[in-house]
């Protein structure tokens, strides 16, 4: 982690840089996931994460988008569809708390027609 940080500071400026902790707390946090119980603490941080990835570069959602779909199947299949739509909705926050301010700039400042 701490080469990230010092590729960060020492020069280059890419998205894909920028990129890297956050796919990297991505993966810390579905490795806590377990399948006996739902956890929307850690869903809704996966949904911020990949809201933030979103924004960074549209295709650096795929490594979260997997991690949503994998948890989504292996709740599916271990029949716990009750906890389907929690961890959903939890995403879904997620996503919205960082999309909703992001958009609502660009709205305010009429520069919804530029993008």
């Amino acid at each position: 982690m701490l080469g990230v940080f010092s590729i960060l500071v020492l020069g280059g400026n890419f998205t894909s840089e920028y990129a890297i902790p956050l796919q990297f707390a991505c993966f810390t946090l579905a490795s806590g996931l377990r399948e006996d119980r739902t956890d929307l603490l850690r869903a809704f941080g996966i949904g911020a994460l990949c809201a933030c990835l979103f924004l960074l570069k549209q295709n650096l959602i795929g490594i979260p988008a997997v991690i949503i779909a994998f948890r989504m199947v292996s709740l599916w299949r271990k029949n716990q569809k009750r906890s389907i739509l929690p961890e959903a909705g939890g995403v879904a926050l997620g996503i919205l708390l960082v999309i909703l301010p992001v958009f609502g700039y660009f709205a305010i400042h009429s520069a919804l027609a530029d993008m």
